[in-house]
């Protein structure tokens, strides 16, 4: 199964994290216990099934003969209560004086990662809280909480260690309204490293590894590819050079294997149809 075209001389950018790729960052793996249901109905969820935590999407890099589509045309999406429950239990606010408009677009932002697919939302209010922190211009990320090796003046971030009891997104208040991607990067970043078992991470990693070598370019490409199953309408700037960020956005087809595996995972609203990164091109196998 192609996606991009092989390339061997990818040179990624890596904007968010300035260490190494052993340093940068450590996913906690989703591990549900036997009492989930038990913890969700502390938290406030509604009865869930036993099969409420399941995504058909890995079926698809797994092997597409595993892949069974949903029976329903119209498949189930996050309840309004389930996604403010997670809003309340799970997301700390740290506004820094940003303004009402901007705290709002930023939780939207964010809460639309989760208001498609039902289970996936479910695996988040059972992960670890976020602490959302809306960094004022000019701020330095490192002097808000976030490690040393962050890079000072990113447009956004998404921080995980294995030991510690939150995750950190952080995001420019400058650039919240503009650029509503930023929130859909970030948030869908917290999905890959709280939200998927360390088999379905495995999964992801088998897949697009033999194209772009490395785990952290990885992680960045999942997220271009969750900002362009959203919508997303990029500057030509965001288009252009050689950065990780802007060949995936360019190579994007919605016909690719991975763009339907994210489609599948977080079933966003909007509609992409016709949709390239930018340029025209036929899509890959």
């Amino acid at each position: 199964m192609g996606l991009f075209r092989r390339r061997r001389d990818v040179t990624p950018e890596l904007e968010e994290f300035l260490g190494s790729e052993t340093e940068a960052r450590a996913p906690t793996p989703f591990r549900p216990g036997t009492d989930w249901q038990t913890q969700l109905a502390k938290l406030g969820s509604a009865p869930v099934a036993a099969n409420g935590l399941s995504i058909s999407a890995f079926g698809l890099i797994r092997g597409g003969d595993t892949y069974v589509p949903p029976e329903s045309r119209v498949p189930e999406r996050t309840s309004p209560a389930l996604l403010s429950t997670y809003r309340e239990r799970r997301l700390l606010l740290e506004a820094h004086r940003a303004k009402a408009p901007v705290i709002e677009a930023a939780l939207q932002g964010v809460l639309s990662v989760l208001s498609g697919q039902p289970a996936v939302c479910r695996r988040m209010l059972l992960a670890k809280p976020i602490r959302l922190i809306l960094a004022p211009e000019g701020a330095d990320f490192r002097a808000l909480g976030f490690p040393s090796h962050a890079n000072p003046r990113a447009l956004g971030l998404f921080y995980n260690d294995d030991r510690s009891t939150e995750a950190l997104l952080g995001l420019r208040q400058e650039r919240i309204l503009d650029e509503p991607h930023l929130m859909v990067h970030e948030m869908t970043h917290a999905v890959h490293f709280l939200g998927l078992s360390s088999r379905e991470r495995k999964d992801v990693d088998e897949f697009l590894l033999p194209v772009f070598l490395s785990r952290r370019v990885i992680e960045e490409v999942f997220a271009v590819y969750a900002e362009c199953a959203f919508g997303a309408r990029y500057r030509p700037e965001e288009l252009s050079g050689e950065s990780v960020y802007a060949r995936a956005r360019r190579d994007w087809h919605e016909d690719q294997v991975f763009a339907r595996f994210v489609r599948e995972l977080l079933k966003p609203a909007t509609g992409t149809q016709g949709r390239t990164g930018g340029v025209s091109r036929p899509p890959f196998a």
